[in-house]
């Protein structure tokens, strides 16, 4: 499946501002609440958080893929955020990021849950992609170079 296809565009942004790495798991928590994907955005957040604190998302310089399976999740979605200015995210100083990507499925989605996330991490794994996903000016700019990538989850 293309992993265009698992995007919900509505937790999709560009330029936002959030002050720390809970400010962003909120952000997007909060618009896969409204896009139907979870009943309950704090029941997000605090999976996403819960997750966090077990390992640092930060995969590759400058981004995070924070990930968790939630109770009541409808479905299995992800969103991306480039933020406006880094944002601390890891536990060591260098742990800044500037784009992240944030996975929420249902439990017992593991399988699909693993291979959306090793779509991300194939997508990341070129300097390339990522410049060119940092450079997106929009939203809609994001989701257009994501489905150019013609990445596969």
């Amino acid at each position: 499946m293309p992993l265009v296809d698992r995007l919900e565009r509505r937790a999709v942004g560009v330029g936002i501002e959030p002050c720390d790495r809970d400010d962003a798991l909120r952000w997007f928590a909060a618009r896969f609440e409204e896009a139907g994907v979870v009943d309950s955005a704090d029941a997000a957040f605090a999976a996403l958080v819960e997750r966090e604190e077990i390992a640092s998302t930060v995969l590759v310089e400058g981004v995070a893929v924070p990930h968790a399976r939630v109770p009541g999740a409808r479905r299995l979605a992800f969103g991306v955020m480039r933020v406006a200015r880094p944002i601390a995210f890891g536990r060591g100083a260098a742990d800044t990021v500037e784009l992240l990507f944030a996975v929420i499925g249902p439990p017992e989605e593991t399988a699909g849950h693993v291979a959306l996330l090793a779509g991300i991490a194939r997508l990341l794994d070129s300097a390339r992609r990522r410049s060119r996903l940092l450079a997106a000016e929009t939203s809609e700019a994001l989701v257009e170079t994501l489905g150019e990538t013609g990445a596969q989850s």
